[in-house]
């Protein structure tokens, strides 16, 4: 069973905090394993898959339930999270091909299975990320890497971004991106 670093922990208890949502409501609806997770882990830390989707599929619920795709937007809003400050400056120069690479690059730094690549397209704008040899990547990460491509994407200037999953090959999940 694969791992993620534990810092989206930090990104949903800023989000509670700024949204001035109880922890609390989120801690009710959770298992006391992942609850412990949730609580005691160190943003350093390895945090087993399973919590970590609980974790991120309870969150979104808590945080985006007026969206139709809550999961997506905790993605969209840890990549705004993750990248602000000298990054987000940064992000507004470089092409959103260079940002998708750099995005695969940094794959390993938050999880310890799989490798990810960005693949360009002739069409400039439209790309894919692939991440490959994942075999429990699961749909709540799945729909949480969407989301967080998306705004990166974002954060570059690009509008109209569109982002796939296909998981037709389960051992190269391809998240197809169009932007305008």
């Amino acid at each position: 069973m694969s791992d993620s670093k534990a810092s989206f922990l930090g990104v949903v208890k800023r989000l509670l905090r700024d949204r001035q949502i109880e922890e609390e409501a989120l801690l009710a609806r959770l298992t006391p394993d992942a609850k412990s997770v949730f609580t005691t882990a160190a943003m350093t830390s390895w945090v087993p898959r399973q919590y970590a989707d609980e974790i991120t599929a309870t969150a979104a619920i808590v945080l985006f339930a007026d969206q139709p795709r809550p999961v997506y937007e905790l993605g969209r809003a840890q990549a705004r999270n993750d990248l602000t400050g000298i990054y987000k400056i940064l992000l507004r120069v470089v092409s959103v091909e260079f940002a998708m690479g750099q995005t695969a690059k940094l794959w390993s730094t938050y999880h310890n299975r799989g490798q990810a690549r960005a693949e360009k397209q002739p069409d400039r704008s439209v790309g894919a990320v692939v991440v490959n040899d994942y075999p429990d990547f699961s749909e709540v990460q799945i729909e949480s890497t969407a989301g967080y491509i998306h705004g990166l994407l974002e954060l570059t200037g690009a509008a109209e971004v569109k982002v796939h999953p296909n998981t037709r090959d389960r051992r190269a999940i391809r998240f197809e991106t169009s932007w305008s």
